[in-house]
């Protein structure tokens, strides 16, 4: 296995963003909100990871435009429902294609259930939407469950949360390239879709203390 090459490309250099949003709120009942904003951001330089270098390159500037919907209510005074959807255009300024892993369609729901003191218990809902990848692939989305539940007392909090409890497989990051993993084998010239995985089903049991 040969080592990896030292990096030699000179003193790093910082990126400049900027970002601007625009938005509105409006309460429909006495405890349901929505709000819808606008937003842009614009990097003088994206950074892309690049496996044969093993390094993240930095290329052209990227802009970011998109629109993001939330709502919000609270029929009772311990029961919370809330949705969210967001739409995002990445795309580099010179070329125009666009930016590698970032996805299109973000959306999320919650809903929480208890007071400040006693029970309470909450779930979350997160869909990650397709996402382009190099050489004109893309990938496609994935959804991610989370659950709570705890006990909450004047100075201590018990709780048990539960990642991914339907243990789905979850595609954190992904990556398109021509691999060699089996030497035996020839080379292959024609680049495959590889994945990371997120973390499977696990149980965290949590004690907070408040002073």
């Amino acid at each position: 296995e040969e080592p990896l090459a030292q990096y030699t490309g000179g003193r790093p250099e910082i990126t400049i963003c900027d970002a601007v949003e625009a938005g509105v709120q409006i309460r429909i009942a006495e405890h349901t909100d929505v709000k819808l904003m606008g937003f842009g951001t614009f990097l003088d330089h994206e950074m892309v990871f690049d496996h044969l270098s093993n390094l993240n390159l930095m290329l052209d500037g990227t802009r970011r435009l998109g629109v993001e919907l939330t709502g919000e209510t609270r029929p009772v005074r311990w029961l919370t429902l809330a949705l969210d959807f967001t739409w995002v255009d990445a795309r580099f300024n010179r070329s125009g294609y666009p930016v590698p892993g970032a996805p299109q369609w973000l959306s999320g729901g919650r809903i929480l259930a208890g007071k400040a003191r006693g029970p309470r218990c909450g779930a979350q809902l997160l869909w990650v939407g397709t996402r382009p990848l190099a050489h004109g692939a893309e990938t496609g989305g994935y959804f991610n469950l989370d659950l709570d539940a705890g006990w909450r007392w004047d100075s201590l909090e018990v709780a048990v949360a539960v990642h991914n409890p339907l243990d789905a497989e979850i595609m954190e990051g992904a990556y398109h390239y021509a691999s060699w993993f089996d030497r035996d084998d020839p080379r292959s010239v024609i680049p495959k879709i590889h994945s990371v995985a997120g973390e499977p089903i696990s149980a965290r049991l949590i004690l907070t203390f408040y002073p």
